[in-house]
């Protein structure tokens, strides 16, 4: 092969790790996102159950506070 040739070959290759890594990074990006979301869905249920599990309690105390009146 010529010198032309091969710098010419060595120039696609860069322009092509270039690419690569640019699609790396948008990748990278996109997981963070995603991984964000699903940290903030997480905290979201997790108070949902906490606020479920305070109503539920309250819920049977005053079944509780009923029952002692119809006995």
């Amino acid at each position: 092969m010529e010198k032309k040739e091969l710098f010419t070959r060595i120039g696609n290759l860069k322009n092509e790790i270039k690419e690569l890594k640019n699609k790396l990074d948008q990748a990278n990006k996109d997981k963070e996102s995603w991984f964000n979301k699903k940290e903030s869905l997480k905290n979201e249920i997790k108070e949902l159950i906490k606020n479920f599990k305070s109503v539920k309690q309250e819920k049977d105390n005053l079944n509780t506070e009923i029952k002692k009146f119809r006995d």
